[in-house]
Protein backbone atom coordinates (compact mmCIF):
# COMPACT_ATOMS: atom_id res chain seq x y z
CA UNK A 1 0.00 0.00 0.00
CA UNK A 2 1.14 3.51 -0.80
CA UNK A 3 2.44 5.65 2.10
CA UNK A 4 2.22 9.35 2.85
CA UNK A 5 5.29 11.46 2.19
CA UNK A 6 7.38 12.46 5.22
CA UNK A 7 6.92 16.20 4.68
CA UNK A 8 3.11 15.83 4.60
CA UNK A 9 3.13 13.99 7.93
CA UNK A 10 5.54 16.56 9.37
CA UNK A 11 3.22 19.36 8.25
CA UNK A 12 0.22 17.54 9.76
CA UNK A 13 2.12 17.13 13.04
CA UNK A 14 2.94 20.83 13.13
CA UNK A 15 -0.71 21.76 12.70
CA UNK A 16 -1.80 19.21 15.32
CA UNK A 17 0.70 20.82 17.69
CA UNK A 18 -1.06 24.17 17.20
CA UNK A 19 1.61 25.79 15.06
CA UNK A 20 0.85 28.44 12.41
CA UNK A 21 1.75 27.95 8.74
CA UNK A 22 4.90 30.04 9.22
CA UNK A 23 5.90 28.19 12.39
CA UNK A 24 5.40 24.82 10.68
CA UNK A 25 7.52 25.90 7.71
CA UNK A 26 10.26 27.24 9.97
CA UNK A 27 10.27 24.10 12.11
CA UNK A 28 10.58 21.87 9.03
CA UNK A 29 13.33 23.96 7.46
CA UNK A 30 15.44 23.97 10.63
CA UNK A 31 15.20 20.20 11.29
CA UNK A 32 16.76 20.64 14.74
CA UNK A 33 14.76 17.98 16.56
CA UNK A 34 12.04 20.39 17.69
CA UNK A 35 9.29 18.34 16.05
CA UNK A 36 10.37 15.16 17.86
CA UNK A 37 10.54 17.05 21.16
CA UNK A 38 7.06 18.52 20.72
CA UNK A 39 5.56 15.18 19.65
CA UNK A 40 7.12 13.50 22.68
CA UNK A 41 5.80 16.20 24.97
CA UNK A 42 2.22 16.13 23.65
CA UNK A 43 1.72 12.55 22.41
CA UNK A 44 4.61 10.61 23.96
CA UNK A 45 5.82 9.44 20.52
CA UNK A 46 8.71 10.34 18.24
CA UNK A 47 8.17 11.22 14.60
CA UNK A 48 8.84 7.67 13.36
CA UNK A 49 6.01 6.31 15.51
CA UNK A 50 3.75 9.25 14.64
CA UNK A 51 4.37 8.54 10.93
CA UNK A 52 3.25 4.91 11.35
CA UNK A 53 0.11 5.93 13.26
CA UNK A 54 -0.85 8.58 10.69
CA UNK A 55 -0.36 6.11 7.83
CA UNK A 56 -2.63 3.63 9.62
CA UNK A 57 -5.29 6.30 10.24
CA UNK A 58 -5.36 7.83 6.74
CA UNK A 59 -7.71 5.13 5.43
CA UNK A 60 -10.32 6.28 7.97
CA UNK A 61 -10.35 9.88 6.70
CA UNK A 62 -12.94 11.21 4.25
CA UNK A 63 -12.40 10.90 0.53
CA UNK A 64 -11.98 14.25 -1.19
CA UNK A 65 -11.99 14.93 -4.90
CA UNK A 66 -9.91 17.58 -6.61
CA UNK A 67 -12.07 19.76 -8.80
CA UNK A 68 -9.77 20.20 -11.77
CA UNK A 69 -8.44 16.67 -12.14
CA UNK A 70 -11.18 14.66 -10.47
CA UNK A 71 -8.49 12.72 -8.58
CA UNK A 72 -9.74 11.14 -5.35
CA UNK A 73 -7.78 11.05 -2.10
CA UNK A 74 -8.10 10.12 1.52
CA UNK A 75 -7.00 13.31 3.26
CA UNK A 76 -6.41 15.02 6.58
CA UNK A 77 -8.04 18.39 6.00
CA UNK A 78 -7.58 21.76 7.69
CA UNK A 79 -10.21 24.25 6.56
CA UNK A 80 -10.27 23.82 2.80
CA UNK A 81 -6.68 22.54 2.52
CA UNK A 82 -5.65 18.88 2.31
CA UNK A 83 -2.56 18.63 4.50
CA UNK A 84 -1.75 14.98 3.94
CA UNK A 85 -3.38 12.99 1.15
CA UNK A 86 -3.18 9.52 -0.29
CA UNK A 87 -4.60 8.35 -3.62
CA UNK A 88 -7.73 6.27 -3.34
CA UNK A 89 -7.16 2.85 -4.80
CA UNK A 90 -9.95 2.02 -7.20
CA UNK A 91 -11.58 -1.35 -6.56
CA UNK A 92 -11.70 -3.60 -9.61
Amino acid sequence: MEKLRDFEVQELAGHMLGKSEDEVEEMLNEDDGTLDELLLEKYNVEFEQFYIIVNDLIKFTPIVQLGLTGSRFHAFVLGNMAIAKLNVEEKK
